[in-house]
């Protein structure tokens, strides 16, 4: 009998010291953004040093492929000056994303992103192409710092690094630190450090909210503040609504004839 309880003592040990490691906290976020067919009205507002703003609006459709890749199409419908504009982002089994931008007033063709543009900014915003392209888990290597607290509640810390030299050199970005929710493993803020190491901007997700389909439970933000510290300059978004159907994303949303016959403009 003691030697039982002996046992059972130990194997309890072991399962109290599991701690999970980086790569499996980062399974899960990615894990909580398993969606199929997702479409959000969004509203964008550039914020300058000196307190000038202007506001966009627009959508953004993603599909999930049945390989495990996704489609996204973010779609600009005004102000006038961008309104047309389209960025489409098929991400590729072996990691590397294929990018175009429709800009309707330079081309009534979408122009590839090269490797090189990845650390461009993206009109105006404090997001570069990088920013919103798809993350291929193998092409990062994830460490897990200290835990801490945002607003009170507890987060892992992820420090996210390119994996090669010739991913180190086209990103704009030394590293990047993750702060993810203990509790719904939604990312609650993301800081980005230069080639230096240094800090240059801040996101920060608010009005984060449990979202239940059917018998499946996931956490969605609805607003993102991007501050970049050098500029003071920042992108507000806020999600004015949102939708999982089927009915409201198509395949077709996701091709180039699509969006250079302008049909994106015209999507209910």
């Amino acid at each position: 009998m003691h030697g039982l309880i002996a046992v059972l003592v130990f194997f309890m040990s072991i399962t109290l010291a599991y701690s999970e490691t980086a790569r499996e906290i980062i399974d899960k976020v990615f894990d909580n953004n398993g969606q199929k067919y997702q479409k959000e009205v969004q509203e964008m507002t550039l914020i300058g040093s000196n307190g000038n703003s202007e506001t966009r609006i627009f959508h953004k459709y993603s599909i999930k492929n049945d390989d495990g890749t996704s489609r996204v199409l973010l779609s600009f419908l005004g102000p006038a000056s961008i309104k047309g504009v389209a960025l489409l982002t098929w991400q590729n089994k072996d990691g590397n994303d294929d990018q175009w931008l429709y800009v309707p007033a330079l081309s009534n063709e979408l122009k590839r992103i090269t490797k090189g543009g990845k650390k461009n900014y993206f009109l105006g915003t404090d997001y570069t192409i990088e920013d919103l392209m798809t993350e291929d888990r193998n092409n990062f290597n994830y460490s897990k710092l200290n835990d801490s607290k945002i607003k009170n509640t507890n987060c892992y810390v992820i420090e996210v690094v390119p994996a090669t030299d010739e991913l180190k050199s086209e990103s704009g970005y030394s590293s990047r630190k993750l702060y993810i929710n203990k509790t719904s493993y939604i990312i609650s803020k993301i800081e980005y450090f230069d080639k230096n190491n240094k800090l240059i901007k801040t996101l920060v997700l608010n009005e984060i909210k449990k979202i239940k389909i059917a018998s499946t439970e996931f956490w969605r933000a609805d607003e993102a503040i991007l501050e970049n510290h050098n500029t003071h300059h920042k992108t507000v978004i806020l999600v004015i609504s949102r939708s999982f159907s089927k009915e409201d994303v198509s395949e077709d949303y996701f091709t180039h004839r699509f969006i250079t016959l302008k049909k994106h403009l015209s999507i209910p």
